[in-house]
């Protein structure tokens, strides 16, 4: 994201899509922890979607969220993104957001921060750079 003082903000929103994964690579991932899946997996026994539509419909979906973002903020979407949260309750590590470095995932709040436990405490993480990885147990 980039923005200036009182002027516009550029956003630039990536989505990344397993559309066949081969079958010793989810086996790995799930080994590691990882549950992965595809969209091979998820339409069988039908085809998996063709491209062109998968992207024409991820577009059309994109924008109108972005619309409705930019006039709600991010509470629309907190309860579809919760149920998804495939880090909720889990140990992660951070990279790049600070003095908070290892703890649990509690998920995001309405304003789209990530929660992590640490100690006793719950740490709100807004960054423009943070990767989180799940932690080794």
């Amino acid at each position: 994201m980039r923005t200036e003082s009182g002027g516009p903000v550029h956003v630039v929103v990536g989505i990344g899509l397993n559309v066949a994964l081969p079958a010793e690579l989810r086996a790995r991932l799930a080994g590691m922890g990882t549950a992965a899946a595809d969209l091979a997996s998820l339409a069988a026994p039908a085809p998996p979607p063709a491209r062109a539509g998968l992207a024409a419909a991820l577009l059309r979906e994109g924008v109108g969220a972005m619309g409705e973002f930019a006039l709600q903020g991010f509470a629309p979407f907190l309860d579809e993104y919760l149920a998804a949260d495939a880090l909720r309750d889990r140990p992660v590590r951070l990279q790049g957001s600070g003095p908070v470095e290892d703890g649990v995932a509690r998920g995001v709040d309405t304003d789209g921060a990530l929660r992590v436990e640490h100690g006793e405490q719950i740490h709100r993480i807004i960054a423009g750079e943070v990767s989180v990885r799940t932690a080794s147990t």
